[in-house]
Parts: C-alpha cells; structure tokens; sequence
C-alpha cells in the first residue's frame, strides 16, 4: 500500500485568500471576525427596530441554527429553519408600511448572489421586497411571518465568512486550479480547517464540474479533524488516498497541501502535514519527496517572476531595459505596426495582431523563435491571450465572439452559450483574459458607455472549444476596455466614471471594490498584472500602481506606450 506524507510546507507561496484569518488555539472562535450579538427585541422599541435587529442577527452565527435571530420571532415561529442558500443583499431600506402600530416592515434592497449549501457564492442580482408582519406581545415587537429565505446583509459578509481557495487539477493534471468557498467565521479554527478539508474531498464545485479534476479517490475520508499543535497543522485521511492512480498522486498531495495552506491563511512559521492512516513519511511511490512536489505545484509560481513588455510606435520593447530582464522574442523583435501582442507563461509562443488592408486586423501566431504565421484576418481582433501551455490562443473577434488558434492548427471559434444573449444588438466583446490556470476566463463587454465584466471557464481541445457558465461579475464600469487577472481570484479593469477609477472585482462576483485612479488623467487602453503588480497604459504612456497611486515603473521619466502585456 503506498503510504503518502507531506513535509514542511514553506511560507513563500501565494494562494490568494482575500482575508487573513489570525493565528489562534485550534479550539477557539477567531475574535476578529465574530460580530456582537444582538439581543433581542427591546420594551421600549418600534417594529423597524426589531427587523433591523433581526437582519443583525442573522449575520452572527448560523452555526448555532440562529438563535440570536429567533429571539425576534413570535413563539409559534421558534422551529424556523430555513434551508435554501443565503441571499447576501445589499439593505436599501426598512421602513414601516402605513401606521407605525401596524407592525408591517418592508424590507427593500439590491440582491448581489447566493451563499450556497457548500460554501460556493454564486452572482445573482434581483430586487429585494419582503414585507413582515410583527404582533407585540408584553411591550415587545416579534415577527410573525419571517421571511422564507435567511436575508444575509452585504456589509457584513466579509466579516461573517472567510474565503478559502481549495485546489483541483486541470485536464492535463499538471497545475491546481481555485475554487473559493466561504467559511463560517465564528467556528473554531479546527471546525473551519477540518470543514474545508470535507468539501475538498467532496469535489469541486458545480461551476467547474467537468472542467476540472481531482486525484482524490471519493471513497477518501478525514480521520478526525484538522489539529494543531504548536504552529503545525496535520491533516490525516484514510487509507482510501492510496487508491489513487500513480500518476495522480503527486496532484493529489499538491491538493491537500496547498488547500490546507490557503485554509490555515494566517499560521505562521509552521507547516501542513498530510498524514494517512496516521502514518507520515517524506516521499511518495515515485521517490519525489512532498517538499519538491508542493514546489511543483505552487499556484503562484508561474507568474512570479514574469517581466512586462510595452508596444511603442508599433514596435515590442522592454518596459524597463534591465540587465537581467528578458529579450523581446526574437519571433516579434523586428516586427512593425503591432497593435497589441502576447506571450505564453513558459515563454514558448508569441502572438501579435498587425493592421491589414482595408482598415482590418491580422492575429499571428507562433513559437517564440519564429516563424509566425497569420491565422485569422478580421475587422477588429483585441488584445490575444495565451493558455499557459501555449497550447492555443484566444481573442475576441469583431466584438462578437471568441477565436480559438491552437498551435498549428485552424482557427475555430469557441462556443460560448449565453455570450449572445448578453452581447444583444450594441454590446460588444472588447477584452478577453485567461487566467494563469488556464481554466478561468474574464471577458469585459461594452455597449460603448457601460460596460460588464464576466467570467466563464474554458475548456479545448484540438478541434473544439467553449467557455461555459459564463456569469456577469460586475455591471458598474464606464469606459473600460480591458481586464487583468491579479490573482487566483482576483480581477482588476480600470476605466471613466466622471473620473478615473479603477475596480478591485472578486472573480466569483462576491464583492467588488471601486477607487479613484490617482495620477492618471485619461482612460487607460491596456492592463497588465502579476500577483502585487499592475501596469496600465495611458495617453500613450506606460503607467505602474503603487501604493500612493499610479506614477512610471522606474519612478522617475515617463516611458511611452500604446500596449503593455506580462505573459499570459
């Protein structure tokens, strides 16, 4: 029977989890993010003071089946239990419906998505409108026909839950892909860990069902819950683990390690161990011990040290002439009229898209020593995107659907279901992005004022391609024509809305962040970004984010650009 073990696993890498949890006791709640409960109604308050405690309570502890919020239900309503998933919301209002002594609340808001059963939050805007009944009873006001649905305030979802991105394995098993859950904040740091790992177990998520895999046999069980002694956290599951093939195993550590390394978030200095049948070692079947293979799988380790490349005058250039900073690919070194260009993360293929007769647009494609050779001729073809591989290409074609270029064979256009019911008659496709896992893709959508991020997942082969469940993640831009991912699960498009602004996007829809773009003046045409670095170009000029706002990478003269890309 092969026996797996995982050693130390180091503190350098970078699976994006969008909030710190704080070191504490395995058996105790994180005080950070647990709210105040409410009480319960008070002798000598109104109806709307005793709904808008109740939604209060609601954000506390649904682990305790909510007993905080029971306390402003009639006695008749105490086996409350609602079932569905939470609708996070965001409040408009709660206000009395005719007389104050009526005891009718309406409460009215926007709907962002669902929190559902495993953990997963699905985009789901609607319009919020639940009216209450509430009877008083000894000076106390308690609702009496509480709402079917458990309504989840927007303003405390970040404090209630902790995102945690468990991994699974893309088609070819070689790199780990996210998927974000969201976990109870008020539970022990044990009950999370331990909740994490039953969900990872369980699978992936609807939304990348059949696009992702697990090395994980479904028979495989927990042997108790997650500990932690001192700074170390030990996962240990059931002999079920050795019934994985052997050329999955390396990926199925790599699950374990990196998904109990994004749930512990905020241990320090310690390391994850994965144990079966309570046994540890330091290597697997192969000989290849768990500290080479937590390397090889290290979701960050693709783009962390990635140099940027500009466009200026039609011409790829370095956007600093660094010593130490790659050559421009000798396939597009001495090319001229380039519009836009991109190069796979293992630096194996280049594409560039080039101005054609009569005002069209040519993508070419191509190994990153040359030749490249035209594939696809159209009115417009954005910015191209590589999978990480460089086993194809991607762009969106005359604003209307997306080409597909795998190496060496005919373009094809990728189906995209729903993608034409969203576009209608005016919007167009005007930026497409793959995530470096290529699994998750971003698209930005303009009708030529507002504008839509969405997210899909791609899959291809050969001869097909589709980018399925495609979800809109955000509907607040103006002025956008292009999106970066930053992170596992992070986007970020920059574009005019009376001012320059940029937008921090969950790429699950969960929440969403707008800023002014300090130190640009004009609408940016191209985004770039790695983990902790984002490049725009603007008014013609290459422009880097940081931390007091967006000023030249190198601090000092301005560089010029109409293009700027990182591989990918």
């Amino acid at each position: 029977m092969l026996v797996l073990t995982a050693c130390g696993v180091p503190d350098s890498g970078h699976p994006v989890v969008l909030r710190q949890i704080a070191p504490g006791g395995a058996d105790q709640p994180d005080p950070s993010n647990v709210h105040s409960e409410p009480s319960a109604p008070r002798k000598d308050g109104t109806a709307v003071q005793s709904v808008e405690g109740f939604l209060l309570a609601l954000a506390t502890t649904p682990e305790n089946s909510y007993a905080a919020a029971k306390n402003f239900l009639s006695p008749a309503n105490q086996r409350w239990a609602p079932t569905g998933p939470l609708r996070v919301f965001s409040q408009t209002a709660v206000a009395s419906v005719g007389k104050p002594d009526s005891g009718q609340v309406r409460i009215t808001g926007s709907q962002v998505g669902l929190l559902n059963a495993d953990g997963t939050f699905t985009p789901q805007p609607a319009t919020v409108d639940v009216t209450v009944q509430l009877n008083r009873a000894d000076g106390l006001w308690r609702i009496d026909n509480p709402p079917a649905d458990v309504l989840f305030r927007s303003d405390f979802f970040s404090q209630s839950y902790v995102p945690v991105p468990l991994y699974f394995l893309d088609p070819t098993g070689q790199r780990l892909v996210p998927d974000i859950r969201y976990l109870d904040a008020s539970t022990s740091l044990s009950d999370r860990w331990t909740a994490a790992m039953r969900l990872l177990i369980a699978g992936p998520s609807p939304w990348l069902t059949g696009a992702v895999k697990t090395a994980i046999p479904a028979s495989t069980r927990l042997r108790g819950n997650v500990i932690q002694e001192d700074q170390d956290v030990a996962v240990d599951v059931s002999s079920d683990a050795a019934l994985t093939p052997q050329n999955l195993v390396a990926g199925m550590v790599a699950q374990f390690v990196w998904s109990m390394k994004g749930a512990v978030g905020g241990v320090a200095g310690g390391s994850v161990q994965l144990l079966v049948d309570g046994r540890q070692v330091t290597s697997i079947g192969t000989g290849a011990t768990v500290k080479q293979i937590q390397n090889q799988y290290d979701p960050s380790a693709a783009t962390a040290h990635l140099d940027p490349f500009r466009i200026v005058g039609g011409v790829v250039q370095k956007v600093l002439d660094a010593p130490d900073a790659p050559d421009v690919p000798s396939a597009v070194s001495a090319a001229t009229g380039v519009r836009s260009a991109a190069m796979s993360i293992d630096g194996g293929a280049v594409a560039m898209v080039r101005s054609a007769a009569g005002g069209r647009q040519t993508l070419f494609t191509g190994p990153s020593a040359g030749p490249l050779r035209p594939v696809l001729t159209a009115g417009t073809v954005s910015a191209p995107t590589w999978e990480p591989d460089h086993s194809g290409a991607l762009a969106a074609v005359d604003g209307r659907e997306i080409g597909y270029a795998p190496m060496d064979h005919p373009v094809i256009t990728a189906g995209a279901p729903g993608l034409a019911a969203i576009l209608g008659k005016s919007g167009r496709l005007v930026a497409v992005r793959l995530a470096p896992d290529g699994v998750h893709l971003a698209l930005v959508v303009s009708d030529g004022s507002v504008g839509q991020v969405l997210v899909g997942v791609f899959q291809a082969g050969t001869f097909s391609a589709a980018v399925t469940s495609l979800r809109v993640i955000s509907s607040k831009l103006t002025g956008a024509t292009d999106v970066a991912w930053t992170g596992d699960n992070a986007l970020l498009t920059i574009g005019r809305r009376g001012e320059v602004v940029q937008n921090e996007i969950v790429a699950d829809g969960s929440g969403e962040q707008i800023t002014l773009a300090v130190g640009l003046h004009d609408v940016p045409t191209q985004i770039a970004a790695v983990p902790n670095r984002t490049l725009v170009t603007s008014g013609g000029y290459v422009y880097q984010s940081f931390q007091r706002g967006w000023a030249s990478p190198d601090n000092s003269h301005l560089i010029p650009g109409t293009g700027v890309f990182y591989p990918g």
